[in-house]
């Protein structure tokens, strides 16, 4: 088969995969200017400047029932100045808060486990409830670890 040939059907064939990119069932939760990410099974809605990085307000909606996963601020970009965040459980309620500094974690992240099934990422200790750790550009400084009533369940690691 001729070269050219093969090099239009393989661009159609890539053309024809994108447009035909299965979205998840949008939900009553996700506005509509949120755009589907295939690749993370989400929706995602913010802004970007003119070299694509991410700036300002965003927000993500995990499917299949798009429950809002995560809210960050942007100060500057996703890789220079401050990003907070704060992350979900399918219930509602905050499974992480934490921030970065020119991409790397900076200053105190809680991070909760939740009563009910989730998707998200948790100390496998079952006795642990909430942890509360202190980064310094990138390295963790300290750790706490809390049981449900707030217990402080082992000595804290403190860095020297």
């Amino acid at each position: 088969m001729n070269k050219k040939i093969i090099v239009l059907l393989s661009t159609l064939a890539i053309v024809f995969n994108i447009a035909c990119a299965k979205e998840a069932k949008r939900t009553g939760t996700v506005p509509p200017n949120a755009v589907w990410v295939e690749a993370d099974n989400e929706w995602e809605l913010g802004k970007r400047n003119k070299d694509g990085d991410m700036v300002g307000e965003w927000k993500w909606w995990l499917a299949p029932k798009g429950h809002l996963v995560c809210h960050t601020f942007f100060t500057n970009t996703q890789n220079k100045g401050k990003m907070t965040y704060t992350r979900y459980h399918q219930d509602g309620t905050v499974s992480r808060k934490g921030s970065y500094l020119d991409g790397e974690p900076h200053g105190i992240t809680i991070s909760l486990k939740s009563e009910n099934p989730t998707t998200e990422n948790f100390n496998p200790r079952v006795d642990c409830w909430k942890a509360v750790t202190t980064f310094k550009h990138g390295y963790v400084v300290e750790e706490h670890y809390f049981n449900k009533q707030g217990k402080e369940i082992h000595k804290p690691y403190i860095a020297k």
